[in-house]
């Protein structure tokens, strides 16, 4: 604050976080003015200083130290900075640090005048989105809430293997009808011919018979295998 400040009903004056803040009448009984800042309302003693602004905490940033002054290019104070973000009731924004807060009034404090819960306690914002207005924090309030894309599922496809059976193993047997089923197995026609001739020659005038019987093995049964498709977006 200015030595030399000396408050009048009905000016303005730049507080020391830069902010217009409007003196707007006299407590003669305290020696004290009152005012608004923004829509903060505050008391300051007759040099400047801040006695009591309500409800915010008292850090300084309301002391009066000069008269304000109209000019086009002065910024604005950090706490009313936007960046084109203006909070709305009932809606979901992303905070600096990347999580999501759906907020709401907070009808409890003048300014920061929404509130949301963030990790089971709730905060509060300003209407730029702004937590604290002397810095940027984590938890400010930086745009709205986009939810993220979902992933594409992936799609899987079964595949059956099959692999043809083996061809059937064929073997003669040579049948002596008068003594029931033959159980010697003969590679081949001609080895099978020759214990005909010989079996013939050896008991006459009975009748042997070829026959040519075939094995077959049942094949394995196939074992599925599945293929995991690409994702959409990699697809495209």
């Amino acid at each position: 604050m200015s030595d030399e400040l000396k408050l009048q009903v009905g000016k303005s004056y730049r507080t020391r976080a830069g902010r217009k803040a409007t003196v707007t009448k006299h407590v003669a009984q305290y020696d004290l003015y009152e005012g608004t800042t923004g829509n903060v309302p505050c008391r300051w003693q007759f040099d400047g200083s801040v006695y009591n602004p309500i409800p915010v905490e008292h850090d300084g940033s309301y002391d009066l130290v000069a008269e304000w002054e109209e000019k086009p290019e002065q910024a604005p104070s950090p706490v009313e900075q936007t960046d084109g973000l203006k909070l709305q009731v009932g809606k979901s924004y992303r905070t600096r640090d990347g999580r999501k807060v759906k907020v709401e009034h907070n009808p409890h404090n003048d300014y920061y005048v929404f509130r949301g819960e963030l990790d089971g306690q709730m905060e509060s914002w300003a209407p730029s989105g702004r937590y604290w207005f002397h810095a940027p924090r984590e938890i400010d309030l930086i745009a709205e809430w986009e939810e993220p894309a979902k992933k594409a599922e992936q799609i899987g496809v079964v595949n059956f293997s099959f692999t043809p059976p083996p061809r059937p193993k064929t073997f003669w047997l040579v049948w002596r009808p008068s003594h029931g089923l033959p159980r010697v197995k003969h590679p081949t026609r001609a080895a099978a011919m020759a214990e005909a001739g010989r079996l013939c020659a050896e008991h006459g005038t009975e009748t042997f018979v070829l026959r040519a019987e075939a094995v077959f093995n049942p094949p394995k049964r196939p074992e599925p295998t599945v293929d995991i498709l690409p994702d959409q977006e990699e697809a495209r």
